[in-house]
């Protein structure tokens, strides 16, 4: 597997360490921030391969950082994963106007499913 860069945006710290975790053991770069202004912030510094992030965060949501990533020509084509306890159905009828490749539930979350999604979103995106 090629080296590949995942931005991590979520403002709870339980969320940003698990998911950096599982994401560095199969041997990826991952940089884990709390908020959309520190992403912003990275995004300037570096190119990213995949983008997951919360929607419920402080100051800027993450239905307005999707909005922000895919009305800007330079970040409109990295895939965005978003991962909320919000309900699935409710956030799609937000999100579906722009394009992400997936939604998945805090609630519901599960290890291999979630790292089967990266890895097929990565290869999609980056074969």
């Amino acid at each position: 597997l090629a080296y590949k860069k995942i931005l991590v945006v979520d403002d709870s710290m339980i969320t940003r360490t698990m998911v950096k975790n599982i994401l560095t053991n199969i041997g990826y770069s991952v940089d884990a921030v709390l908020d959309v202004t520190e992403a912003m912030v990275k995004l300037k510094m570096n190119h990213y391969d995949l983008i997951i992030s919360d929607i419920t965060m402080p100051k800027i949501s993450g239905y307005e950082f999707v909005e922000r990533l895919k009305t800007d020509e330079l970040y409109m084509d990295i895939p965005i994963i978003v991962m909320s306890s919000i309900t699935t159905e409710t956030a799609l009828n937000k999100l579906r106007k722009f394009k992400i490749e997936a939604y998945i539930q805090k609630d519901a979350f599960n290890q291999s499913e979630f790292v089967d999604k990266v890895k097929e979103i990565l290869t999609k995106y980056h074969s």
